[in-house]
């Protein structure tokens, strides 16, 4: 049998490289009585971000419907939540837990650019 005419085995049992994944970008949010900080975030629309909404003073939630974003937040506890977005535009955010009087107050926007 000549050299040529040899046929490697499949390379079925070789293990497959997965393409490297992108680490998402932490945003840390902070939600208190009766405000987000930063209230407007601004991302690319495509990339992968994760938010990190915290607090230190009660349970809020963290809302963004357009986008498809609920977190709840408890003092003492961490949250993530990674979304990435396929459009362009403004999305507003809110809290989702009453935790006062100026509950409503409590608002931002999510700012997704090209």
């Amino acid at each position: 049998m000549r050299l040529s005419e040899r046929r490697r085995p499949p390379n079925s049992n070789r293990p497959r490289l997965k393409p490297p994944v992108a680490a998402a970008r932490v945003i840390k949010v902070t939600g208190k009585k009766f405000e987000f900080k930063p209230a407007v975030i601004t991302v690319k629309k495509g990339e992968l971000e994760e938010l990190e909404p915290t607090t230190s003073d009660r349970h809020h939630g963290f809302d963004a419907p357009g986008l498809n974003i609920h977190a709840e937040i408890k003092p003492g506890t961490s949250t993530r939540v990674q979304f990435k977005s396929d459009k362009a535009g403004h999305f507003p955010f809110h809290c989702s837990v009453f935790c006062g009087d100026g509950h409503d107050e409590m608002t931002g926007e999510i700012v997704v650019t090209e």
